[in-house]
């Protein structure tokens, strides 16, 4: 009996599975084995004193899921319109949970992690991109999902 994934061309190093979405006037992507699912917009409890980006708290299955508006996240100017179609990213990183809300989600696209461009220019000077990519004649901003995990909580105001 012959082996079906012999001639399969993902298993490949340096393919990695990235969930495109946008933000406004910005296309953007994160590592799909982050991504644990994506939700239409939910109802969301406040977090008192917590700062503008931080919408509050989603119920996922019983556990609580801080959610944060990416492109107030970024400092994106425009601000994202919500309604009940727009949705949520459940990303999931050392076994914590964080909910991003992006303007829409495009698919998965299979990146080549070699044609990540600029990645040292923003090593040291973005804390949550690592790169551009081009892809169909446009740019796509690749974010660093762990530099996420690790900003959000240390700006809560405790005064």
């Amino acid at each position: 009996m012959s082996n079906p994934l012999k001639n399969v061309d993902l298993i490949q190093q340096n393919i990695a599975p990235m969930l495109k979405f946008s933000l406004p006037n910005l296309s953007c992507c994160i590592n799909a084995h982050f991504v644990i699912r994506t939700l239409p917009f939910i109802s969301l409890q406040p977090i008192p004193k917590a700062p503008e980006y931080i919408q509050g708290l989603c119920n996922l299955y019983g556990q609580s899921v801080m959610v944060i508006d990416l492109a107030k996240y970024i400092g994106l100017d425009e601000p994202i319109n919500y309604s009940l179609n727009t949705p949520l990213i459940i990303c999931s990183y050392n076994e914590r949970l964080l909910g991003f809300i992006v303007e829409n989600v495009d698919g998965i696209i299979k990146v080549d992690t070699d044609n990540i461009q600029l990645a040292d220019e923003f090593q040291h000077n973005s804390p949550v991109f690592s790169g551009t990519l081009i892809t169909e004649g446009h740019s796509i901003m690749v974010l660093k999902i762990e530099k996420l995990f690790d900003c959000h909580f240390q700006e809560f105001n405790t005064n």
